[in-house]
């Protein structure tokens, strides 16, 4: 097994699809390359660019996939054969407990996904974690310090989980790591990669070494100081015991010397890390402090704001929509897409232009449909829907035969009805010249969210919260922030806003 680590931005990515193309240009099958990683993004921008490169198909890789995801095809499950929200609801109520399935892992990244303060969802994350971890009940409990969790009720709980689960026929997302270890063929592979290694669970290292003992040649790849999962049941120090002897990527082309010597003054406090010499890259950067986000220069630029906890993400978003920024969280901006159309739509309208059909339909979509704003005629969509499709469409058209009742000189932003909060918001955002169906230049994201992503300009808020100051792991912070600064291709602030908690540097 050859170890591969990789600083931030030194490459690894790149370095593995040279092994791949290697394989592939050696005359080795693309059904005989195994492709693994932390989440499924990571492994589809890898498959992407290698199909890009040899003009492959996706379908040749079907072992281009996430650990759990490898488990789930060679089980040969089906979707429905995995437990579903609504079967945990189910089985809340037949256990006595409100539980929404929140705290369930996902396949897609291989995670314990924070759920739902709800009781049944704590007991059912702290099963599986147990599970996930391959330590007893009681051990998870302890180490977690969820003291007010009771212990004969979550083996009671994990009874029934079974029984449940045999009689619907249907499994978790960890009984496919189980189930593989216990019945699974592992595939024939002649290359085998788990890239994000550090990211592993000790039930998912068991998987791969299942997988590694059928292949010819494994490669792994990762970061130890960037092992910031242990809230979903990684062990950092697995990763690190195997990392000793491995190869270092020792050139960054995404850090620029301020920001890399800052992030070494971080890095280096991580106690038993394996060390990894590497060198900043050379395009200029830099590192600046803020007491307050209002000297941060985010008028222009493409930017990622990152704080801790989510709820602090959502402090920052409230912010940002006082501020009049337009701004994105998850992928979500914060005007809707199809809002933002609608607005433009009824402009050109209210202007005097037309609209295509699709066009029409779309605006009448986001339209008022009831009460005293409701903007046209109960049966105008059902109308308008069957209309002809080549046709030009005025406002005088719609008014006249497809049931629109609003006025022509509306205000978009009344005529869409929008609460007296979004309308001020909007009129904020058209104030600053923003193109509301743009993507958004500013991000908002938590650290471990950001982590494997990288922007010009980099935003890291100190703030932390109680619970994270005194936790029993402190060295897992100075890898949370490690990751966080370590996202700055450029321009790297950091905001220190006198909060009672915060990371000091």
């Amino acid at each position: 097994m050859d170890v591969i680590l990789g600083p931030p931005g030194c490459g690894k990515t790149h370095r593995l699809i040279e092994e791949v193309k290697k394989e592939l240009e050696s005359g080795t099958a693309p059904e005989r390359i195994g492709f693994a990683s932390f989440t499924k993004k990571a492994v589809d921008e890898a498959l992407t660019r290698i199909c890009t490169e040899f003009g492959l198909s996706k379908k040749r890789f079907p072992f281009v996939r996430t650990l759990h995801s490898m488990c789930f095809v060679a089980l040969g499950l089906q979707r429905s054969d995995v437990m579903a929200p609504s079967d945990w609801k189910q089985f809340g109520e037949e256990m006595g407990f409100d539980m929404t399935g929140t705290s369930r892992t996902a396949m897609e990244d291989g995670l314990i996904l924070p759920g739902s303060t709800r009781e049944g969802d704590r007991y059912l994350s702290a099963i599986e974690r147990a599970r996930l971890r391959c330590v007893p009940i009681e051990q998870e409990i302890n180490d977690t310090r969820q003291g007010d969790l009771y212990i004969p009720l979550l083996y009671k709980m994990q009874g029934l989980m079974f029984e449940y689960l045999h009689q619907m026929g249907k499994f978790t997302f960890t009984d496919m790591l189980d189930q593989f270890l216990a019945v699974g063929e592992a595939p024939k592979l002649r290359l085998l990669i788990i890239d994000e290694a550090q990211d592993l669970t000790p039930l998912q290292w068991k998987v791969v070494f299942k997988l590694a003992r059928s292949a010819d040649h494994v490669i792994v790849a990762g970061d130890d100081d960037q092992a910031i999962h242990r809230w979903a049941g990684v062990e950092p120090h697995q990763f690190t015991h195997i990392a000793r002897h491995a190869e270092v990527l020792r050139q960054s082309y995404r850090l620029p010397q301020p920001v890399f010597d800052l992030s070494q003054r971080i890095v280096h406090r991580i106690p038993g890390r394996v060390q990894k010499p590497y060198s900043p890259a050379s395009h200029n950067g830099s590192v600046m402090w803020h007491s307050d986000v209002y000297s941060v220069p985010l008028g222009e630029g493409s930017w990622t704001f990152m704080a801790r906890t989510n709820a602090q993400v959502a402090n920052w978003a409230a912010e940002m929509r006082e501020q009049g920024y337009l701004f994105e969280v998850n992928g979500y901006s914060s005007v809707r897409k199809r809002t933002a159309r609608a607005l433009r739509l009824w402009g050109i309208i209210q202007r005097g232009g037309y609209l295509t059909h699709s066009e029409a339909m779309a605006l009448y979509d986001e339209l008022p449909k009831q009460g005293d704003a409701r903007a046209f005629d109960e049966d105008a969509p059902a109308r308008l829907k069957m209309a002809d499709p080549d046709d030009k469409y005025t406002y005088q058209i719609l008014y006249k035969d497809y049931g629109l009742r609003v006025k022509q000189d509306t205000h978009p932003l009344v005529a869409l009805d929008l609460s007296v909060e979004d309308k001020r918001y909007v009129a904020a955002l058209q104030r600053r010249g923003e193109n509301l169906e743009a993507p958004a230049r500013i991000k908002l994201s938590t650290i471990h969210s950001m982590k494997g992503g990288e922007d010009d300009n980099i935003v890291v808020d100190l703030a932390t919260t109680r619970r994270i100051e005194e936790s029993d792991y402190p060295a897992d912070e100075h890898r949370v922030f490690y990751v966080g600064v370590t996202r700055a291709r450029h321009n790297l602030h950091i905001l220190q806003t006198g909060a009672r908690y915060s990371y000091g540097i």
